[in-house]
């Protein structure tokens, strides 16, 4: 059995939030805060976590104004 990356993990608290683009964007902010799951924030977790957690708010609030930028995965 493998071990999962921490953008594993982090994707998969992620993704269980009860979060949509019907929720406040400042209660999605909280959400996302409050959901950290490595304990300290620090280092490669951390880094990680912030990553995934601007993609999942990119989605949610920010698609139609403009590309995701190429750093994050996007073409622009």
């Amino acid at each position: 059995m493998s071990e999962r990356s921490w953008r594993q993990r982090a994707i998969e608290v992620l993704t269980s939030l009860p979060i949509t683009r019907d929720t406040d964007p400042e209660e999605s902010k909280r959400i996302l805060f409050d959901a950290y799951p490595f304990g300290a924030r620090e280092m490669t977790p951390y880094k990680t976590w912030c990553e995934e957690k601007r993609r999942i708010y990119w989605w949610l609030y920010k698609h139609n104004q403009k590309p995701l930028p190429k750093w994050l995965g996007g073409e622009g």
